[in-house]
Order: C-alpha cells, then structure tokens, then sequence
C-alpha cells in the first residue's frame, strides 16, 4: 500500500511539474531519472516494511527441535482432524433436515459405527477368526451360506474403485514378448522383479509363475502412459486421475523426452520412516 501511495505522489509531482513540451531526448531523460528515483524509493520501502516475521515462516525454525524430540513431522498433522471434522461433522450435517442438527449429527455418526462395527463382526465370523460363542451367535442370526454370498459381493463391491489404467500402447510389428522388453529397455532383472512383485503383491490366484524362463516367454506390451486414481483430500469417496509418462527417449509433444516419477508401495507403512513404505522410481 505504501508502495502505490508513493507511486501516485511521484506521477502527480511530474505532472505538476510539465509546464511545457519537452523534446524527446529531454523525455527520456527526464523519464529516467523518475525510474530511478522511484526504484530507489520502492527499494528503501521494501527494506523497511518487508519482513517474514509470521508463523508459518517462524515455525521452521522449530522443526529441527521438534524432530529430536518428537519425532517424524507428520505424526503431528492435522489432516487427522481435518478428516474427523469430516466424516463426524459434514457428513452428519447433510443428513440432516437442518433443524436441531447437533442431535441429528450425533445419531447419524452412531449408526454409522454401529453398522461399521457389525460388518467388521460379521467378516471375521466368516472367516472364523472370533472367540466361540461370538461367532456361534453371529454365524446363528446370519445364514451361513448367505453370509459368504455377503462377503464375496461386498468384496467385489470394494474393488469397484478406480483402477490404475495403461494408455498408449507403443506400436510393435513383430510379436512381444517379455524378453524383448527387458532388451529395450535394458534391464536384465525385470523378470526377477516381476517374480517378486508377484509373490509379495498379488493373491494367490493372480499370482504369476516364479520360473524365469516361464516368465520371458509371457506376451508383454509396453505403453506410454499411466493412469492412477488419487483419492483426494478430506473426499475419499472421490478421486483425481493423475497421468504418468513415459516416452523413454522419444520428444513429448515435440520437446525432451518424459519420463515421470512416482512413489512405488515396497513395503509396509512402518518402514522408510515419512515415505511409509513407499520408495520414488521413475517410470522407464
């Protein structure tokens, strides 16, 4: 604000002062001289005035300290409560019919964790995993054989979320196989990978055999691009699809070659500390 005062009283000045036409040279170096002046003023107002003495700036200087004592930094977010406020407030909320809602929204949560607690009772009695007279009585109230028709829907109801999708496929004349493309791309352990990827990741019948010359006989395709559904913040329900690309040496859209980055799931969220098992890999 001081900043655009000063502007204006210098513009106001140098009209005041135009009493007559000036030839061009004169103009330009009248003009600057103002440039000069005004540059030096702005320059004393921002010494003066600018500053980072506010909390989010403030706070990095307490991280170090914070870490030492405490430990990782996003133990300590508040995206947990953000998310809370969420799923007990919001949603409740909107449930509602907006007239004495407090009451409403405490209701409305309390049924949500009872049903969410009985469907998490009724999936461990399916798989037999409660103490004896719990599962008797769960397995009693719900017919045993339309139970498990239960858990298969509502398990092929759970994968109906956005999956990673492959776009672009690269164009071969010849038959591919696995082979060909660990050649291309030059990694001669890919089916090693591939083989413990499989045994670490996929269920058992999905899984992929673990014999290495099995593997570089399987047709393999390569693609350009990476489809993979983000679920976004504080709307789990929805998601955003990220695109991940790879052209390996090839221009993308005529300028250097993309290759992205992306956070890989090697492990389980103890391990790397703030990655929680996952590692950066860039796509090839």
């Amino acid at each position: 604000m001081a900043a655009d005062k000063f502007l204006r009283q210098v513009q106001t000045n140098a009209a005041s002062t135009a009493v007559k036409p000036l030839q061009a040279s004169k103009k330009r170096k009248v003009a600057a001289e103002h440039k000069l002046e005004r540059s030096d003023q702005l320059r004393n107002i921002y010494r003066e005035e600018s500053h980072f003495n506010f909390i989010k700036i403030h706070l990095l200087a307490h991280f170090t300290g914070h870490v030492k004592r405490f430990g990782n930094i996003p133990s300590y977010s508040t995206e947990v409560g953000e998310v809370c406020h969420r799923e007990q407030i919001k949603v409740g909320y909107r449930a509602s019919n907006r007239i004495h809602y407090t009451k409403q929204i405490l209701e409305h949560y309390a049924r949500r964790q009872t049903v969410a607690l009985l469907v998490m009772a009724i999936r461990m009695a399916a798989h037999g995993k409660l103490p004896g007279d719990l599962g008797e009585l769960l397995t009693d109230m719900v017919n045993k054989e339309s139970l498990l028709t239960w858990m298969q829907e509502s398990e092929v109801w759970s994968e109906r979320r956005p999956r990673r999708v492959l776009r672009g496929p690269v164009s071969s004349k010849t038959t591919r196989f696995l082979s060909d493309v660990m050649l291309d791309i030059g990694d001669r352990c890919l089916p090693q990978k591939i083989a413990d990827y499989s045994k670490r990741s996929l269920r058992d019948a999905q899984r992929l055999t673990t014999n290495i010359a099995e593997l570089k006989q399987l047709r393999a395709e390569r693609f350009k691009q990476l489809e993979i559904a983000v679920s976004k913040f504080q709307e789990t329900d929805y998601y955003t699809i990220h695109r991940g690309r790879c052209t390996v040496d090839k221009g993308f859209r005529g300028g250097i070659p993309r290759n992205d980055w992306v956070s890989v799931s090697v492990g389980d969220e103890s391990q790397y500390g703030a990655l929680r098992g996952r590692l950066p890999c860039q796509l090839r």
